[in-house]
């Protein structure tokens, strides 16, 4: 989902980026980072808020299996040997 999208949605439940770092304490500026790379933890705040998955907001970011393509910080996971 486009970042735009998303922050229609919110908008949409009467929710805003900076309301929703209010409402969970998050330092300022992390939901918007959050829509332009991973943080699990914010996209799970995301995610509930709007009654869907992390999957579905940020496909780009998950493997088809549902498992994180990147760790924290978009950086690549290391491949398990």
């Amino acid at each position: 989902m486009h970042k735009a999208d998303i922050k229609a949605a919110l908008e949409k439940k009467g929710m805003s980026l900076s309301a929703l770092e209010k409402r969970y304490k998050l330092p300022v500026g992390s939901v918007s980072e959050t829509l332009r790379r991973g943080r699990p933890s914010i996209e799970n705040i995301i995610a509930d808020t709007l009654n869907t998955t992390p999957q579905e907001l940020f496909p780009d970011r998950f493997n088809k299996d549902g498992q994180r393509k990147y760790k924290h910080r978009g950086r690549p996971q290391k491949e398990s040997h």
